[in-house]
C-alpha cells in the first residue's frame, strides 16, 4: 500500500523511537498495526461491493453485445436465408403437386370446396356456389332475428 522499503521502515522506526520514546513506542505500533488492517478491510471491502455494483450492468452489456454481434454475424444470417428459402422451395413443389394433372385423368382430385370438374363443364379449382346462402353472406332459411 505505501510501497516503503526496508531502509525507510528502519528510519521511520528510529524517528518514532526519538519522538515518543521507548515506553509510548510499543502502543503506538499496536495502534498503527490496527488501524493499517482496519483500512486493508475497509479497502478490500469497498472494492467488492463496488465490483459487485458494476458486475450486473456489465453483464448485461455483454449479453447486449453478443446479441448484436449475433444479430450481424453474416454466416447466421446466410444459413437463416437458405432456411426460409428450403421451405419457400418445398412449399412451391407441394403446390405444383396438387395442381399437376394426374395419370388418371386431365386432373387431379379436386380440393374440397371447389368445383368438381366432371360436372356441367366447370372448370377445375372454381369455388362451388353455396346455395345454402344469398349474397350478403346470410342463411336464406335462417330465422329472423328478434329483439328479446
Amino acid at each position: 500500500m505505501f510501497n516503503l522499503q526496508g531502509s525507510e521502515i528502519i528510519v521511520i522506526l528510529l524517528l518514532a523511537l526519538v519522538v515518543l520514546g521507548p515506553e509510548k513506542l510499543p502502543d503506538a505500533v499496536r495502534k498503527f498495526t490496527q488501524t493499517y488492517s482496519e483500512l486493508k478491510k475497509m479497502s478490500s471491502g469497498f472494492q467488492s461491493e463496488l465490483k459487485s455494483a458494476l458486475d450486473e450492468p456489465m453483464r448485461e452489456i455483454r449479453e447486449t453485445a453478443n446479441l448484436v454481434r449475433d444479430a450481424a454475424d453474416p454466416r447466421k444470417i446466410m444459413r437463416e436465408a437458405e432456411a426460409e428459402q428450403r421451405v419457400r422451395d418445398d412449399a412451391d413443389v407441394a403446390a405444383a403437386r396438387t395442381t399437376e394433372p394426374s395419370a388418371d385423368n386431365d386432373w387431379a382430385a379436386p380440393i374440397p370446396g371447389t368445383a368438381d370438374p366432371s360436372r356441367n363443364g366447370d372448370r377445375p379449382g372454381t369455388p362451388l356456389a353455396d346455395p345454402g346462402y344469398d349474397q350478403v353472406a346470410t342463411p336464406r332459411d335462417a330465422p329472423e332475428n328478434t329483439a328479446s
